[in-house]
């Protein structure tokens, strides 16, 4: 098998994975929440790997953000902890962490956050930064639109497969804005030249090059991660560019 075909085949394996998600269990867990405290909650947004096409699980997951009414005087922790009594039942085997509760609903996996819609905004909502322990205004409205409309799942489904390939702590919201970054100056067309030169710009400038939140500037996304994280992504890089077969570099 030619390497742009490995490419093309891994990518479509998860491709049909996105594909295979059940709208209506999102729309049962969606209808649940809202059931419970609906005068308080302004939406629920979906959002991540799931509605971006580019998630790299064989089970879906899907993330959701309860966007609670700028009204509601209650702190984010304790709506958190108000929804996790709610749904704290056999059924789901919820976890807390923070802000954000995990749950499995037939076969789907969940992940929950709950944020305040930003006053006057449109989607801006402040949101519990847990890198650093500290709020931040953002719109993942905005963070699903700018991968959608780049046209680049399939490269960024297959650097996330070489993200976990080699256990790197790259954030995928980082590893996202870096592959579009790269690709937008790039003009190769097939997979493997597209995926050697990311590879080849995390193994040279990656490290000084600042990146940004799509939504909102004051948060520096290439600052999620130490010195130390950037550097073996750049070690991990450079070696990936010497090594002889494919599926050494991604599978």
């Amino acid at each position: 098998m030619n390497i742009e075909k490995y490419l093309e085949e891994l990518v479509l394996k998860y491709e049909k994975s996105n594909r295979d998600l059940n709208e209506q269990i999102v729309k049962e867990i969606k209808k649940k929440i809202l059931s419970f405290e609906y005068k308080k909650i302004h939406q629920i947004v979906t959002f991540g790997s799931s509605i971006k096409c580019t998630n790299i699980r064989q089970n879906p997951k899907v993330k959701l953000l309860i966007s609670m009414k700028e009204k509601d005087k209650r702190s984010v922790e304790e709506i958190t902890i108000w929804l996790y009594n709610y749904l704290n039942t056999p059924e789901f085997k919820i976890k807390r962490q923070e802000s954000q509760l995990e749950f499995n609903y037939k076969g789907v996996d969940f992940v929950v956050f709950i944020a305040k819609k930003k006053e006057k905004t449109f989607n801006y909502h402040v949101m519990q930064n847990l890198n650093f322990s500290k709020e931040i205004l953002t719109n993942f409205n905005i963070h699903t639109s700018n991968v959608l409309e780049s046209n680049y799942q399939k490269e960024i489904i297959l650097m996330k497969l070489w993200r976990e390939k080699h256990q790197l702590n790259f954030p995928t919201m980082y590893l996202e804005l870096v592959v579009i970054d790269v690709l937008r100056k790039c003009n190769k067309k097939n997979l493997f030249s597209r995926i050697i030169r990311i590879l080849d710009f995390l193994r040279k400038d990656f490290i000084s090059e600042k990146f940004y939140d799509p939504s909102n500037t004051n948060n520096v996304i290439s600052d999620y991660i130490s010195l130390e994280e950037k550097a073996k992504i750049q070690s991990v890089a450079k070696l990936s560019l010497t090594e002889e077969y494919i599926s050494d570099i991604v599978s």
